[in-house]
């Protein structure tokens, strides 16, 4: 049976798009764009239909805690992953506000390894032409920054250090503390230690970076780049803890490529990917799982200990780990872990120790300023 007509999603309107007549230029090296296409291409792709986004956003907006306790089970089903979702709805339930004119239609992720991408798509209202684009921003998933190295980086982009937090949170910040708006629009935010631990939990745990031209200033490019892609991590890692939790009662249906079909005036494939369904509501279950004030965990060593994909989890061959190194200079660095392939696509990973908890040292009072 035929498949049935579908609209391009994200992905295919960005994949028909070129490099020379992207928004993008003059902005994003050419190497980005193109190993951005090449693993967009070779990923296992996965779309949230409107009910799975709405109730992934649901959870996020009720109880973001969730992603700082939970956050190490935000693990990538496979070691290419993209995931899109419809973002307006996503936006409002979150942020309590309704989306402009401006507001982004659809947001995907891609991620290889422990890197992170983002793209998104909107229609122009004045122009009507459809756009998307990729954003000049690299996330690195469990790869904190040295105290030295954040000081540094907000130093270049001119924010201060409390600054990523709201950046990396967006409008969730807001649900950790009592906070009140002051007269020049900063908003200050009182928090306790748990509360602080769980802002901080972001910034001490993943890193960014702005991939641009040479002659491009980091901190104009990034202060343009602040507002809309605000929360975009809190998104990635609520994203991958929500469907790491709930195998048990979601459904995938498998859409086919389609061929032949056009994307304004180019002909392209539309891809292939899994659409992501639930037969009930999991957010009641999945709120059981955030901490709140009777279930405070004290501050407690975490030992190191090796992590396995899902391929690795579930194919049932012997292994063969093969170690992956990094070139000299390239991205991972000191701040990387071990990591071992095998050719059956399984990845295995040492995570470093490190300290998770709380340890109660009194009232703490933070200033934040937060765009509305």
């Amino acid at each position: 049976m035929k498949n049935k007509k579908r609209e391009p999603l994200l992905i295919d309107r960005f994949l028909v798009k070129t490099y020379d007549t992207s928004n993008e230029r003059g902005i994003i090296p050419r190497e980005f764009w193109d190993s951005t296409r090449h693993n967009l291409m070779l990923s296992k792709r996965f779309v949230l239909d409107h009910e799975a986004a709405r109730y992934c956003a649901e959870l996020l907006a009720q109880n973001p805690r969730i992603i700082a306790d939970a956050q190490d089970f935000a693990i990538p089903p496979f070691e290419r992953t993209y995931i899109e979702f419809p973002y307006r709805e996503w936006y409002q339930i979150i942020s309590g506000k309704e989306p402009d004119t401006t507001a982004d239609e659809r947001v995907g992720y891609l991620i290889v390894g422990n890197t992170v991408r983002g793209l998104a798509y909107h229609t122009n209202l004045l122009t009507h032409e459809d756009e998307c684009g990729l954003t000049p921003i690299e996330y690195q998933l469990n790869a904190p920054w040295t105290n030295e190295e954040e000081l540094a980086v907000a130093q270049k982009l001119q924010i201060s250090r409390m600054g990523f937090d709201v950046f990396y949170w967006g409008e969730s910040i807001l649900k950790f503390g009592d906070h009140r708006v002051r007269a020049d629009g900063t908003t200050q935010l009182k928090l306790d230690d748990w509360q602080k631990e769980g802002v901080r939990s972001l910034r001490a745990n993943h890193q960014f970076k702005l991939m641009h031209h040479s002659h491009v200033n980091p901190a104009e490019l990034f202060d343009k780049l602040y507002h809309g892609s605000a929360g975009d991590l809190r998104n990635i890692i609520g994203i991958l803890l929500f469907l790491n939790r709930t195998s048990k009662t979601r459904y995938e249906t498998e859409i086919n490529m389609q061929p032949g079909r056009w994307i304004g005036r180019k002909q392209a494939n539309l891809v292939k990917h899994r659409v992501i369904s639930y037969s009930v509501n999991p957010v009641p279950r999945l709120i059981k799982l955030a901490a709140n004030e009777s279930v405070r965990r004290r501050l407690h060593d975490v030992r190191g200990h090796l992590c396995h994909n899902e391929i690795a989890r579930t194919n049932s061959h012997e292994h063969e780990w093969v170690e992956t190194l990094d070139e000299p200079g390239g991205k991972a660095g000191r701040n990387s872990q071990l990591q071992w392939h095998c050719i059956c696509g399984g990845l295995r990973w040492w995570r470093k120790p490190h300290m998770r908890g709380h340890e109660s040292k009194g009232l703490v009072t933070s200033e934040y300023k937060i765009t509305e």
